[in-house]
């Protein structure tokens, strides 16, 4: 991946990241967001991991760094029923 391409991306989950911070992470307990902070300074300094990070050496992320990825203040519902569609049977659950 390029330079070029990794200052874009990071760039953009830092945007992304600020409208979090000014619209949804105020729901959140601060001890949540001094941890998301803390993450997103890690993540401007490295940018994503790649297959050359020992603990990433097995996975390759590239094709999820591509994904322009955007927060959403708006309010999603989702119904009981579609949830209990998707569940694995013979798994303790919980809806």
């Amino acid at each position: 991946m390029g330079e070029e391409n990794m200052s874009i991306e990071k760039n953009h989950y830092t945007a992304e990241f600020q409208a979090f911070q000014k619209n949804g992470a105020t729901k959140s307990p601060s001890w949540v967001n001094d941890v998301r902070k803390s993450a997103l300074t890690v993540f401007e300094e490295r940018g994503f991991p790649t297959t050359k990070d020992e603990d990433w050496k097995y996975t390759n992320v590239a094709p999820i760094s591509k994904l322009p990825f955007k927060y959403s203040a708006a309010k999603q519902s989702v119904s009981a029923e579609l949830v209990k569609s998707l569940l694995v049977n013979d798994i303790e659950q919980y809806v």
